[in-house]
């Protein structure tokens, strides 16, 4: 099996309050299980007008067979958080987390023509509403380990058979699931006691 390298970029950390990826941690064990190497760069304190300088260093310096995106929060609930400066735009400060993520999308569809995949929490709950809203290659709904198993077949353009891959076929997204139902359990019915 060939040994991959991916980027997995955070760009949704929040300035007021940062808390290190978790998907730093657990995407990179499950890749690793894969024999995937993953090179982790948080953007937090990088001005977004020096993304692609960052993003272009990466590349060279690790040439990546994809880039990967968390996205974990999709926003504070903090009504603070959001206001923007008395020029009516963002000052940097205010937490737009979709928004930043869409910006980072953009930058590195401008500079490579590698896949640009997302997953983590915040985007599995909102999969479906973000997926045309972001315009990843992919998506990964819920956990990656799944996605790395069969990280080879991807990158060949064989992932039909992936099951929490999400991607476009056209304007359509596939697969077509309801992603906001969970999977139905079936239980034994309980067996009344034996009497004695």
């Amino acid at each position: 099996m060939n040994k991959y390298r991916v980027l997995l970029l955070n760009a949704a950390n929040m300035e007021s309050f940062p808390v290190y990826p978790y998907a730093f941690v657990q995407v990179a064990a499950v890749a690793r299980r894969a024999n995937i190497e993953v090179v982790c760069q948080d953007l937090l304190g990088i001005p977004v007008a020096d993304w692609p300088e960052t993003i272009e260093r990466l590349q060279e310096q690790h040439e990546p067979a994809m880039f990967l995106i968390t996205l974990r929060n999709t926003d504070s609930m903090t009504y603070g958080d959001y206001q923007l400066n008395s020029q009516g735009t963002d000052s940097g400060k205010a937490y737009f987390p979709i928004e930043r993520t869409k910006t980072l999308i953009n930058t590195i569809r401008a500079l490579s023509k590698k896949p640009i995949v997302i997953g983590g929490f915040g985007f599995s709950i909102l999969a479906k509403e973000l997926m045309p809203i972001l315009q990843p290659d992919f998506g990964v709904f819920g956990g990656a380990d799944e996605f790395f198993l069969y990280f080879q077949d991807i990158i060949q353009g064989e992932y039909c058979h992936v099951a929490n891959l999400l991607y476009f076929q056209g304007r359509r997204l596939w697969p077509i699931k309801d992603f906001t139902s969970p999977p139905q359990l079936k239980l034994n019915t309980p067996r009344k006691p034996s009497r004695i």
